[in-house]
């Protein structure tokens, strides 16, 4: 099986999510997914937003690994 990974931006404030970022890469088991998946959402948040919006907005990244052999 594949997986991608799949990112979403969450603010809690006003909860809503919305799929932010799919990652081109594909990893071959849900584990490699699923703990790259922490790696790449920590990078995400830190890099494309300040301190000062994280707080504010009460900022998240919720993720989902997608096994690409299940159909739509």
């Amino acid at each position: 099986m594949k997986y991608i990974l799949i990112l979403y931006i969450c603010t809690l404030a006003n909860p809503y999510c919305e799929q932010d970022q799919v990652i081109n890469e594909q990893f071959d088991t849900y584990y490699d997914c699923i703990t790259k998946g922490y790696i790449h959402s920590y990078n995400f948040l830190t890099t494309m937003y300040d301190k000062e919006d994280i707080i504010e907005q009460k900022l998240a990244i919720k993720f989902a690994c997608k096994d690409m052999s299940t159909p739509t």
